[in-house]
């Protein structure tokens, strides 16, 4: 009996060593692949595009704000949120990492609603026209890195 304990103890420490290597493959594999996006040698070059956005003079506070590409088949948007200064950072591929150079089409999402106040008083009225890449009138050349840009909406 003590030949056959040895031999399934031997079975099961085998065992527990191809398990764990099949553990360290697939982190290995994880690791090489990454997360995709773009990030690494082969990512695209992106410039650092930051600034605020005002509404009638006064920052919109809260919301998304997206550059979306125009004609740039293959180029990824980039977004960022909307701080309640109105302030944002745009990210693409990586946090903060800007977007490609070229021509944009700028996007204001308003916050949603929080539920847990009155609709009233946390409500970010913005025109309709910006909200959509289809009607927004806000366009963006980004050739170099862009801080300090002045996204105003007017009625």
């Amino acid at each position: 009996m003590g030949q056959y304990a040895a031999i399934g103890m031997k079975r099961d420490a085998s065992l527990v060593v191809s398990c764990g290597r099949v553990v360290v493959l697939s982190c290995l594999m994880a690791i090489v692949a990454g997360c995709g996006g773009g990030s690494g040698p082969g990512k695209p070059k992106t410039v650092a595009v930051s600034g605020k956005v005002t509404y009638k003079g006064a920052p919109v506070p809260g919301g998304t704000i997206t550059f979306a590409p125009q004609g740039g088949a293959g180029k990824r948007a980039g977004s960022g949120p909307i701080q309640t200064d109105g302030s944002f950072v745009i990210s693409s591929y990586d946090p903060r990492d800007g977007v490609e150079p070229g021509d944009y089409k700028v996007v204001i999402d308003p916050p949603p609603p929080n539920p847990d106040t009155k609709a009233a008083d946390t409500k970010v009225v913005i025109p309709e026209k910006y909200k959509s890449v289809t009607s927004t009138p806000l366009t963006e050349k980004i050739d170099s890195a862009k801080s300090g840009l002045e996204i105003k909406l007017e009625d």
